[in-house]
């Protein structure tokens, strides 16, 4: 089928899946609220076991968060007092990217949080960093795809490449690797 050119994806920044999105995003942080308040925190900690590469695993989820962290505001602080802010939203269509807004809010915090607490080896660290880890490693799956599909829909634009597509295929295995390491080590057996 024909994608959409980039003058229908400007006039639209929002695209079909929009809400889809939006509920995802809503069922994640309700789901992380939920989970923490009903979870018996310390009896999954007891199960995890404490020869688990809980530090090498903190490093790759504190080194992604940073690393992250410093792109998104490395891009942002050129624009603080110039007379055009907005500028590194030039082509996309929007005014300010939620991408940002929610990495810097949410995310990246709580892959700091979540990488310091399991260096402790803490009940709630290794939680987190579980948490963290496996919806990482999805996200990277789905911008990479994203990104191949705006490069198909548009390959002249800068918001869509083939370059950020295999960026982000990195970054899924550089998210699985530890994810895997991390929830092998816990024991599934109920004691």
């Amino acid at each position: 089928p024909d994608l959409p050119g980039p003058d229908v994806l400007l006039r639209h920044p929002l695209n079909s899946l929009f809400l889809l999105y939006v509920a995802l995003l809503g069922v994640s942080v309700w789901t992380t609220g939920v989970v923490l308040t009903r979870i018996d925190v310390r009896a999954l900690h007891s199960r995890w076991d404490p020869r688990s590469p809980a530090r090498l695993v903190a490093s790759v989820l504190g080194t992604v968060a940073v690393l992250n962290t410093v792109a998104w505001v490395g891009r942002i602080v050129p624009t603080i007092g110039t007379d055009d802010p907005a500028s590194i939203m030039a082509g996309s269509g929007l005014t300010t990217n939620p991408v940002i807004v929610q990495d810097l809010a949410l995310w990246l915090p709580l892959g700091i949080v979540a990488a310091a607490l399991l260096w402790k080896r803490t009940a709630v660290g290794h939680l987190l960093a579980g948490i963290v880890l496996v919806m990482w490693t999805l996200e990277g799956v789905t911008v990479a795809t994203d990104q191949w599909f705006g490069h198909r829909a548009d390959p002249t634009t800068e918001w869509a490449t083939l370059g950020a597509m295999w960026l982000f295929v990195g970054l899924t295995v550089v998210t699985l690797v530890p994810a895997l390491l991390h929830l092998r080590a816990l024991d599934r057996r109920h004691r």
